[in-house]
């Protein structure tokens, strides 16, 4: 089963959801479900944390089945801006009041970070249920990276083909080849879990005994970019994700019904998001 997700050029945007089920792999066709409209809000980004205009919009999506059910997910990343002296350092319970005399207000500079939450719908019945927010939000400050170069990794720990499967989606800042960043590569940014149709923000003691028994969602994600190339101009490109561990985004049969289309192009990838 392949599962596709598609977003109009123009905005405001409108996204679809369609499935390809292959019976059988020598047969090399499949039966494609009709396309479903996705009657929910979901954000698409637009600028970068300085106010700066993107030269091509963005959103992420994730699609993972537990338990024969479609669950959407849709990370929310919005650019905040805290006053100076809002942050609490994590050293203040040494400072004193003689060091905060010393300290110039005019010093003092706003900490600007990304907050990500992550909202989720469920497909039921031919359509999609009313989108619900997880508690909490993952929050990055020492370092912005664009947004583009987040993941978010779905892994499980438990039976996904239960319904009360357990699954734990994980923000990453993968390897972007930055020499004098290197140490900020494959950064874990943080972790949010669904059980039983609740999501909220793990603390660090919960994810390190989560991670005893964790193992990764077998799933593949893929962009489809739709041109009016012939099929001699289909370019298809690869990427690794944060573990390094991409997966082949298409089976020979879908290849070929692909080729079969001239008019359509793709491009493969990890959980980038579409475009």
């Amino acid at each position: 089963m392949y599962d596709f997700l598609a977003r109009t050029r123009s905005a405001p945007h409108s996204f679809y959801n369609r499935t390809l089920k292959i019976a059988r792999q020598d047969i090399h066709e499949g039966i494609w479900r009709p396309r479903t409209k996705i009657e929910i809000d979901i954000l698409t980004v637009e600028t970068e944390q300085q106010g700066k205009r993107l030269d091509m919009t963005s959103t992420h999506l994730l699609s993972v089945m537990i338990g024969a059910r479609l669950y959407l997910f849709i990370p929310h990343i919005v650019g905040k801006t805290s006053p100076p002296g809002t942050e609490k350092p994590a050293d203040c319970e040494e400072v004193t009041f003689g060091d905060l005399a010393k300290i110039n207000s005019g010093s003092a500079k706003s900490q600007k970070s990304w907050e990500t939450t992550m909202g989720w719908t469920e497909l039921a019945h031919g359509s999609w249920s009313l989108k619900r927010v997880a508690t909490g939000s993952v929050k990055v400050v020492d370092y912005l990276p664009p947004l583009n170069e987040m993941r978010f990794k779905p892994q499980s720990h438990s039976d996904v083909s239960s319904p009360r499967a357990k699954l734990l989606i994980t923000c990453w800042l993968p390897p972007v080849g930055r020499p004098k960043k290197r140490d900020l590569l494959k950064t874990k940014l943080g972790d949010i879990q669904l059980c039983i149709d609740q999501m909220a923000v793990l603390t660090q003691a919960d994810v390190f005994e989560l991670h005893t028994s964790i193992e990764v969602f077998q799933s593949t994600f893929q962009q489809l970019i739709i041109t009016d190339q012939s099929a001699e101009d289909v370019r298809k490109g690869f990427e690794d994700d944060a573990d390094d561990d991409i997966e082949t985004a298409l089976g020979q049969a879908i290849q070929d019904e692909i080729d079969k289309n001239d008019n359509k192009a793709i491009k493969a990838g990890g959980s980038r998001p579409l475009r």
